[in-house]
């Protein structure tokens, strides 16, 4: 889930085993429509062997152009 107030992205699986989630990176494109304008940024998520209970991930601002 994204947060636009603070950039902040969680990600949260209740897959219990790393074979449902395995290692590696995971690309994600972000896409913002305002009317017929549309803008897409993608970022990637890298998963680490072992990984941590809990992760946080901050996208760096502006988060949307003012046009």
């Amino acid at each position: 889930m994204f947060d636009p107030l603070t950039g902040n992205f969680n990600f949260q699986t209740n897959d219990s085993t790393m074979a449902d989630v395995p290692p590696g990176d995971y690309v994600f494109d972000v896409t913002a429509t305002v009317g017929s304008t549309q803008s897409t940024v993608q970022f990637t998520f890298t998963i680490a062997d072992p990984c941590l209970d809990q992760v946080s991930l901050t996208i760096p601002g502006p988060h949307f152009a003012n046009v």
